[in-house]
């Protein structure tokens, strides 16, 4: 008896540091689109399963499952961000405000940097932000790890922001395009696409909408 009374807290120890394998989430190969997240309303969902449609007001997300091309999702996602910078022909003064071209302020959504002279290029907590008179680029693309793998030693997964905000060239134009991405670096990627009409406030208010349609379908 004794030797189990000794036995039994030594194995709990030892099942504490060696903790059992981790439940991973199986890899999406269909959008879970809700009819509604928030104030983002779904007006049209794809047969296949593997992208929808959201909007709310003038502002336009589309989530998709994208795969990785070449093993690469910073290529993959660049061909992504190539493609929106086609549609905003960004011509912006809202963005860098100067004071008589010594100080630029970088206001973008959930992103407010001051920075001296009339442009900027600056690095900060993974953000890649290049601003000018005529608009603003912010990027991040970074490793994380996977839903239910918080304790694996390896970041498998990618989590990616790109946005180009700016005045809008006419008022059949975009105040701001941009992306967010997350999923295996494998692939697919669940990427919510982003185009707003009005300024750039709107997408402030429906970042959690879109964070949320994002974490409740990738890994």
């Amino acid at each position: 008896m004794k030797a189990l009374l000794i036995a039994a807290p030594l194995t709990l120890a030892l099942a504490a540091c060696h903790p059992g394998p981790q439940r991973v989430a199986a890899t999406p190969t269909r959008l879970n689109c809700p009819a509604t997240q928030g104030d983002l309303a779904l007006t049209n969902a794809a047969a296949d399963g593997r992208s929808c449609e959201y909007a709310a007001g003038t502002t336009e997300v589309s989530l998709r499952l994208m795969p990785v091309v070449g093993g690469d999702p910073g290529a993959t996602l660049g061909g992504l961000e190539r493609e929106l910078r086609q549609l905003k022909p960004v011509t912006a003064s809202k963005v860098i405000a100067t004071d008589g071209g010594e100080h630029a302020e970088v206001n973008l959504p959930g992103l407010h940097i001051s920075a001296r002279d009339d442009s900027a290029n600056v690095r900060v907590a993974g953000f890649n932000i290049d601003a000018n008179d005529n608009g603003a680029a912010v990027k991040r693309i970074s490793d994380v790890r996977l839903k239910g793998e918080a304790l694996s030693p390896t970041k498998r997964g990618v989590s990616a922001l790109f946005i180009l905000a700016g005045d809008q060239a006419d008022a059949a134009g975009y105040g701001m395009v941009g992306y967010e991405a997350r999923g295996p670096r494998t692939g697919p990627l669940t990427v919510a696409v982003v185009k707003a009409r009005d300024e750039d406030g709107a997408y402030d208010q429906l970042h959690g909408d879109i964070s949320r349609l994002i974490r409740r379908n990738a890994r």
